[in-house]
């Protein structure tokens, strides 16, 4: 009698992985989260606000440029300051300093020039 070899067990029954039921977020959901959350929508009005200041000022630039300053950038410039208000946030703060600066000093130099 040949001796046989010691019986192997079976081989261990692979566990099925269940994939994990993770929902599916979508653009539109993380939007509406956004939209949702006021800390989001002030920080991006105050952005729309930093974009409005330089806006004016590059119009006075360029205006200033071609002939003396007239009187509407001024009074636009005037405007955004005195609707000016000083972010939370510090990174934002920081640009909106320079901004704030910046229409400060051009409408300092137009009233020494008046």
């Amino acid at each position: 009698m040949m001796p046989t070899a010691p019986e192997q067990p079976a081989p261990a029954a692979t566990p099925h992985h269940q994939s994990a039921v993770v929902p599916t977020t979508s653009v539109q959901m993380l939007v509406q989260l956004a939209a949702a959350d006021p800390s989001v929508e002030r920080r991006r009005k105050m952005a729309e606000n930093a974009g409005r200041g330089l806006a004016l000022l590059d119009r006075f630039d360029v205006e200033t440029r071609v002939r003396p300053a007239a009187v509407e950038p001024l009074d636009a410039l005037r405007d955004w300051l005195e609707t000016f208000e000083m972010p939370d946030d510090p990174e934002l703060a920081a640009v909106m300093q320079e901004i704030e600066l910046r229409v400060k000093v051009e409408l300092a130099k137009h009233e020494l020039r008046v």
